[in-house]
């Protein structure tokens, strides 16, 4: 089985790429001993690993966030005074596990339904504490040096010149009689290379006066500079900049929508579909995101046929969409193989027929880990309508995790 999008030869029954990381047809395709892997598209680019970082950036500052919220017990709020002062503080903070102190470092824009989380956190410390790993993590950061340049209105880059970031993990001893197993690992910033050759760094915004550590940039700017895609415009940040449209008014609105969002790649359109708050401070990257989606090979065109969803409302403007029903039809075209697909969803059972061959499975470890019966997204309500609010969905799905019996 080969990967449309980099034509790396995967197992039968692969569901994503082991180069690219790209969907698979999940369906077994029957291969002869002889057949000879395909050649990769000329001019197509590779970016595995500097693709996974800047996802992973963002996906670590949101997972520290939330574990620092299950032990924040205190801590001021309100930004720093300036963007060396922002990243210093929040390393004091992650370092003393003050949760309260690093989630108030952090743009608020990006932390917004982290709010409702915390407050949870901190009436009940024992709900979230559930999903803590067994042992301990001890985080501390060592004689940081760091230096800022301002590359925006109101955004500046701070890079860590030098220091080190020590990690220690320490695991419960099997039994009384043995020793705790503990596992050391460091970072020395003087040595690390960021994406292009830099430094290793982080992404600032300025709001209200006040300085705060942005991940969603920081990991933009990696993708940015790792693959020397157009330099963000940062006029385009902040809600008072962007005229807003009418949001989708209903579910089955909104998955049309980003269905013709994914056929058209369209960035800027898909960017109208994400709540306010958490767009802003992605619309700088608008022109380097729609670059990066343009230099995929190939097409995809996406139908829904039906669908089906159950709404329970959130508080906060924030609703929760859940897919009971969805079916789609897929057709992906790139210069060296065409597919035919049909996927149904139901609940959280999935069946695929395509021209590869059929395949069904259903997802019993969402229901055993988060109490679920079917897949789900968050919205929020604004501009009559409804849009997407990707951070509020994780960290729904995070709070459905605390409350199951691990």
């Amino acid at each position: 089985m080969f990967c449309s999008q980099c034509g790396k030869k995967n197992e039968n029954n692969t569901r994503f790429c082991e180069e690219c990381g790209a969907p698979m047809n999940v369906a077994p395709t029957p291969e002869s001993p002889s057949t000879t892997p395909a050649a990769e598209p000329k001019g197509q680019k590779t970016w595995p690993l500097r693709v996974v970082v800047p996802v992973l950036v963002g996906a670590v500052a949101l997972i520290a966030a939330v574990a620092l919220l299950a032990s924040g017990l205190g801590g001021e709020s309100g930004g720093a005074s300036d963007p060396k002062t922002a990243v210093s503080e929040l390393a004091t903070a992650i370092q003393n596990k003050d949760g309260a102190a690093a989630v108030s470092l952090i743009d608020p824009e990006e932390v917004g339904p982290l709010a409702d989380l915390y407050e949870e956190a901190r009436e009940d410390p024992g709900t979230l504490g559930r999903i803590a790993l067994s042992g301990g993590t001890t985080l501390s950061f060592d004689d940081l040096d760091l230096s800022e340049e301002r590359v925006g209105s109101g955004v500046a880059k701070v890079t860590i010149d030098s220091g080190a970031f020590r990690m220690l993990i320490t695991e419960d001893a099997p039994s009384d009689s043995e020793s705790a197993d503990v596992e050391e690992r460091e970072l020395d910033f003087s040595s690390t290379e960021g994406p292009g050759g830099s430094g290793f760094y982080v992404m600032t915004r300025e709001v209200d006066g006040r300085w705060y550590v942005s991940p969603t940039m920081t990991a933009l700017q990696f993708l940015v500079e790792a693959e020397g895609l157009t330099p963000p415009d940062f006029e385009l940040s902040g809600a008072t900049e962007v005229e807003s449209t009418n949001a989708p008014s209903t579910p089955d609105d909104l998955l049309s929508a980003v269905i013709q969002v994914v056929n058209s790649r369209d960035v800027a359109q898909g960017l109208e579909l994400v709540s306010t708050g958490e767009s802003n401070v992605v619309r700088p990257y608008t022109a380097a995101l729609q670059e990066f989606f343009s230099r995929i090979d190939g097409s995809m065109e996406l139908q829904v046929t039906d669908s089906d969803f159950a709404e329970q409302e959130l508080g906060s403007d924030l609703v929760r969409l859940d897919l009971v029903h969805v079916a789609v039809d897929a057709y992906i075209v790139s210069d060296y193989e065409s597919e035919q697909a049909s996927v149904k969803l139901n609940g959280l059972c999935f069946n695929v027929v395509s021209t590869g061959g059929s395949s069904s499975d259903c997802e019993d470890e969402a229901r055993d880990l988060f109490g679920v019966n079917e897949l789900f997204v968050v919205a929020k309500r604004e501009d009559g309508g409804m849009r997407l609010a990707p951070v509020a969905t994780a960290l729904e799905y995070i709070r459905l995790l605390s409350e199951q019996e691990l």
